[in-house]
């Protein structure tokens, strides 16, 4: 995928779905950078041992609080002959967009409203007013 320019962002809320498949192998060498999420669950076996994520990492990742809405980021050195990851931890604080976040939402009662106003090529302009109105 990369050589045709493309991406393929996976996703899980859990290590063991990767570890599952058949291609974890080729998804942790591939991609260059990973997002990870609080994890107070997590399992060092999984993580450092299955995944390679360094332990420094790990202990980030379990001992972040869930509520903090902070995650970290790893990515592969950033130029050639680096040796070392890039890694940062973030803030992402949403709590300050009010409804405007239930446009991000995949809750089953705001997406059946959404189903219901949206018609294909409509302009965000002919719902979103509409839509934030009736989820709010």
């Amino acid at each position: 995928m990369r050589k045709l320019n493309g991406i393929i962002i996976p996703a899980t809320q859990s290590p063991e779905e990767i570890l599952k498949s058949s291609v974890s192998g080729a998804m942790r060498e591939q991609c260059t950078t990973h997002i990870y999420l609080a994890n107070p669950k997590a399992d060092y076996d999984q993580y450092v041992n299955q995944l390679k994520v360094p332990e420094r990492y790990f202990n980030i990742i379990k001992n972040l609080d869930p509520l903090s809405r902070q995650f970290l980021i790893v990515k592969s050195p950033l130029y050639k002959g680096d040796l070392n990851d890039f890694a940062a931890l973030v803030t992402l604080d949403l709590s300050g967009l009010g409804v405007t976040t239930k446009l991000l939402s995949t809750d089953k009662d705001d997406l059946e409203v959404f189903d219901s106003l949206f018609k294909d090529g409509m302009r965000p302009d002919e719902w979103i007013d509409t839509y934030l109105k009736l989820v709010a």
